[in-house]
């Protein structure tokens, strides 16, 4: 849809430029009408880029009551991933500590969680390893159960391998 209304706009603007070259619209009339279809279609883009809040009073009222028996919040937020495009979130986790979540997309989606190591050869594109912590390749759905051996720094990734973008709610805790 974002695609469409891109090239919506991109056409009026060459079409109004040529009006204006031939004379047939004032410089001036279609310069302005030219900033103003890129202004509206710029409004319009950014607004339907935006994740929509939901529920924003429960979200607070759960995020205390979390952090009330140990928990924390360290990721709630939704994303939207270009297409072949991946985020990657880091997770300082100590050893006693136990990662939990939810992350999902309408489209299929790679979750990994894994080491420094296993990110550079992923970044790479090279042979890889990750934790086994619910995660996985071409899934819209999944639950993330991660205790780490050892203290440290580790990895979200969250990949679309598709063709159009995704939206991804990303939803992690961790507890004590």
């Amino acid at each position: 849809m974002m695609k469409w209304i891109l090239a919506l706009g991109i056409l009026t603007v060459v079409v109004l430029i040529i009006l204006g070259l031939l004379g047939i619209l004032d410089y001036v009339v279609a310069g302005l009408l030219v900033t103003a279809t890129i202004g509206v279609v710029g409004w319009v883009l950014t607004y339907m880029s935006k994740p929509k809040e939901k529920g924003v009073s429960s979200n607070k009222e759960k995020m205390s009551e979390k952090e009330s028996r140990g928990e924390k919040w360290i990721v709630n937020k939704e994303i939207v991933l270009n297409a072949e495009d991946y985020e990657t979130f880091t997770l300082d986790l100590e050893k006693d500590e136990h990662l939990f979540g939810e992350i999902s997309s309408e489209e299929p989606i790679n979750v990994f969680v894994m080491s420094r190591y296993a990110l550079n050869k992923f970044e790479n594109d090279e042979e890889f390893s990750y934790e086994d912590c619910g995660g996985g390749e071409g899934i819209r759905k999944t639950r993330i159960d991660f205790t780490p051996a050892k203290a440290g720094r580790w990895f979200l990734v969250v990949e679309n391998e598709d063709d159009e973008e995704a939206s991804v709610k990303v939803s992690l805790s961790v507890e004590k």
